[in-house]
């Protein structure tokens, strides 16, 4: 080699430091002669041409220890002819062939550019920019195919794997979706992948009350920003078959206040519900609104600890009711309650 120059590159920058240490095959094509070391690689047991950029090291062994053992007198293994058998059936039927990117790209309608097309993107926290080859649409089932199905390289791995092995050299719009699609077509990934996470029990709907005032939701938002009324919460009273929402701007969330809330905002404007449902906040779960509905003579249900889908209509309205009452705020945020 004639070299004339040595340039530090650091490692997050270098796409493939271990470039120098393989052996260029001179190949007739001007993608072959691409910056980052793309080569391809003949495997002497198929006629199909193996990127080598994605050949490992073990492979690389493993295939030059099978030529010095095909010197010898031969031994018959019938595992190993078997596993061959299989590697080249898949091989052949989940090929990928670089040296077609052109024509493909020239018949794809979006791409309007001549020649072989090339996605610049940045170096992470950096001013270098490195070429990945747009895939056509009419490439990409083979080329996820090719990383997936094949056991020389993706060996049937997940969507992270997979998506992080095509982004070192390949883009194409909506490159996650398309690997997510095809994992979810793959026989046997669906077949063998087992998750770790617990599947979620059976949904017991809450029954759609007859009438209103029947089954009424609360729940407290908060704390937001304190006004100059000193109001830090808000109770929502959500009536289940109405829809209607009753907010009641409040001090504090103690038992006293939610008590006395209850009843001058809303039994006292509507009448005393049937039920109510809320969550087991120190709140709600007191002996003084225990007292008030025994008093009044209403039936309060608390909700399953850490489920909030058991009281999914006040939940429901505490999402959007934050969101917009942070749109009409002032600067300050402390005019909520007006």
């Amino acid at each position: 080699f004639n070299i004339k120059e040595i340039i530090h590159v650091k490692g997050k920058y270098n796409c493939l430091p271990d470039y120098l240490s393989r052996n260029t095959i001179a190949v007739d094509d001007e993608l072959a002669h691409h910056e980052y070391g793309l080569n391809f690689k003949k495997d002497n047991s198929s006629s199909i041409q193996l990127l080598g950029a994605v050949v490992t090291r073990s492979k690389s062994k493993a295939t030059t220890q099978h030529i010095t053992t095909n010197s010898s007198p031969p031994q018959h293994d019938t595992s190993i002819t078997r596993l061959n058998d299989f590697n080249r059936s898949n091989l052949n039927e989940i090929v990928f062939d670089i040296t077609k990117l052109k024509e493909h790209q020239l018949n794809d309608k979006q791409i309007q550019k001549d020649g072989t097309l090339y996605k610049l993107i940045s170096a992470p926290h950096g001013k270098t920019k490195r070429k990945l080859f747009y895939i056509s649409s009419s490439m990409i089932k083979s080329l996820i195919t090719s990383y997936h199905d094949n056991p020389l390289i993706g060996g049937h791995f997940a969507v992270r794997r997979i998506l992080e092995k095509l982004k070192q050299q390949y883009w194409w719009p909506e490159m996650k979706e398309s690997v997510i699609d095809h994992i979810k077509s793959c026989i046997h990934c669906q077949a063998y992948n087992v998750t770790q996470q617990k599947s979620p029990g059976f949904l017991h709907p809450t029954p759609p009350p007859d009438g209103p005032n029947q089954l009424l939701g609360m729940d407290f938002c908060g704390p937001f920003s304190i006004t100059p009324q000193e109001n830090r919460y808000v109770l929502c009273l959500t009536d289940y078959f109405t829809k209607f929402i009753v907010a009641v701007a409040l001090p504090t969330c103690s038992a006293g206040v939610t008590a006395e809330a209850i009843f001058k905002n809303y039994i006292c404007l509507f009448g005393v519900p049937k039920t109510i449902i809320s969550d087991q906040g120190t709140s709600f779960k007191n002996n003084l609104i225990h007292s008030l509905s025994k008093l009044i003579g209403y039936h309060h249900i608390f909700c399953t600890p850490y489920g909030p889908q058991s009281n999914g209509a006040v939940e429901r309205f505490n999402g959007t009711f934050v969101t917009q009452l942070a749109k009409l705020t002032n600067e300050e945020t402390n005019n909520w309650d007006e």
